[in-house]
């Protein structure tokens, strides 16, 4: 059994968090929909700034570190794809089993999450916030089970998000007529 280590887990989620930070007057730049207002970075920020303020740097557990991170990304959400996101970690730090802390579990849980963030969502859309989760964690899924590497498949996972990001401009119609 191959088992997540919650510093690791901990350091990459709040390395993500930064890069959210940095990066979001860009994803501010991508924002059209449902309407063009420019604020989806700036809410994901708000998200992220509350997860890095509001989580301990020595997590008891990985379930104690995912609900924590569930409560502080609750605090901070703001927008349609802060709540999106929060609820993404939160059904994340529901799925996580307290007993079984192997990476397999969290890479179902993980999957899981996508699944309940679609459900949180009265109309869910492809081409937004939604879509790149689930492809995410879909990717994450298939490639974990078929390499049984996280890190191989986290890379995996990556690539095709990356992709997913920039085919969303494709998804919408809202987007089709602007491009």
């Amino acid at each position: 059994m191959i088992t997540l280590e919650k510093y690791r887990l901990m350091k990459s989620i709040f390395c993500g968090a930064e890069l959210v930070i940095e990066n979001k007057e860009e994803l501010n730049k991508i924002n059209v929909f449902p309407v063009a207002d420019g604020d989806t970075g700036s809410n994901l920020a708000s998200l992220m700034h509350s997860i890095l303020n509001n989580v301990a740097p020595q997590p008891d557990s990985i379930q104690s570190l995912l609900s924590d991170i569930s409560e502080a990304a609750l605090i901070g959400a703001r927008g349609n794809s802060g709540l999106i996101f929060a609820q993404y970690l939160n059904a994340l730090a529901e799925n996580y089993s307290k007993v079984d802390n192997s990476t397999s579990n969290f890479v179902n849980s993980l999957k899981a999450a996508s699944l309940k963030a679609y459900e949180a969502v009265m109309d869910p859309k492809e081409g937004t916030i939604l879509s790149v989760i689930r492809l995410w964690s879909e990717t994450l899924e298939k490639e974990f089970f078929k390499t049984k590497s996280f890190s191989e498949a986290l890379v995996k996972a990556l690539q095709l998000t990356e992709r997913a990001v920039e085919d969303t401009k494709f998804q919408l119609s809202v987007l089709k007529k602007i491009i």
